[in-house]
């Protein structure tokens, strides 16, 4: 039977195309220090030098406090080794039992200047800091008490943890092999139904994310994963010189003069194709009659005068696509 309205067809919208990427403090620290060994430098040059257009990187002013703290006592080290002749072990023991004693609050403030030196060298090309202090955010001290109170999470970690939920992120990267245990996940996610936590959210390594082919792969089975079932067709055919393309709509579903539809179609090694366009009045027709039509499950479609029909279409996945 066919669907005779716009909600019984499932939609996606900008952010169900944008894959986030949460970058925990570990990843941030190895890229300064320019520890390449589990390829936190690579993963983060790649994505300053390429345009990713449906991935960004983020974190939160969590993590960078964070990361103000680990250096400001790197710092510290450094200055008791330097300037006291401190052994490197002593000056640790130091900095951890005394609390910044043979600092000045001149020497606090120049590890601060060099700190966000640190912070301007990724913040924005490629890392978004999102700040969340000070926000409205329902629920945020709600979810780090409960989840402190039923998981194996540290403070830190839950903190990170729920502030790349509130960034409505999808994967965490991260170095933590504790933090992102997988049983610890499904833990969580099991023990207490009320956090509703996303059932996509997952962990990964910046290795995972360390070269464009498997940025792209990574991409493609997040994508399918998160939007496989939202997917109401399938581009059947194509004529380039008549800038038109066959689509023929799965589950009974319907195309609608009028409607926006978002193309996306998969190429190996490569980035997605992801196209949204109108279908205009005039522009949709039934496939076997050819006959112009306001709705139809097996339909051409002549693409709008901005957008290029290119063999590569043919077999792209069809959504319905929404501004939600």
């Amino acid at each position: 039977m066919m669907k005779n309205n716009i909600e019984e067809r499932p939609t996606i919208s900008r952010s169900d195309v944008k894959l986030r990427l949460f970058i925990d403090t570990n990843v941030l620290i190895d890229y300064v220090e320019e520890f390449d060994e589990k390829k936190s430098k690579t993963f983060i040059e790649l994505f300053r030098n390429t345009n990713f257009e449906n991935i960004e990187l983020v974190t939160s002013d969590y993590v960078l406090w964070e990361f103000y703290d680990h250096f400001k006592k790197e710092l510290y080290v450094k200055k008791l080794v330097e300037e006291f002749q401190y052994g490197y072990i002593n000056a640790n023991r130091e900095c951890i039992r005394k609390n910044y004693r043979k600092a000045s609050l001149e020497d606090m403030e120049t590890f601060g200047n060099t700190i966000r030196g640190y912070v301007e060298d990724f913040a924005e090309n490629p890392v978004s800091i999102q700040r969340l202090i000070g926000q409205k955010l329902d629920g945020f001290s709600e979810m780090v008490e409960k989840i402190l109170q039923c998981s194996k999470f540290s403070y830190p970690d839950t903190i990170v943890f729920v502030s790349a939920l509130f960034t409505n992120s999808h994967i965490i990267i991260t170095l933590d092999e504790t933090f992102s245990s997988e049983n610890h996940l499904q833990e969580l996610k099991n023990s207490q139904e009320s956090l509703r936590l996303p059932e996509d959210i997952e962990f990964k390594k910046p290795e995972d994310f360390s070269t464009e082919e498997l940025v792209n792969k990574n991409y493609k089975m997040w994508f399918l994963k998160h939007n496989r079932e939202k997917q109401i067709g399938k581009v059947i055919k194509v004529w380039p010189k008549k800038n038109t393309i066959a689509i023929e709509c799965l589950d009974n579903y319907f195309i609608n003069q009028g409607d926006y539809l978002c193309l996306v179609k998969f190429r190996k090694g490569a980035e997605p194709i992801i196209i949204i366009f109108k279908v205009k009045e005039g522009n949709l027709r039934d496939y076997n009659t050819k006959k112009a039509i306001s709705r139809g499950e097996k339909v051409t479609v002549k693409l709008p005068s901005d957008v290029k029909c290119e063999p590569y279409m043919q077999g792209s996945m069809i959504f319905l696509y929404s501004e939600m």
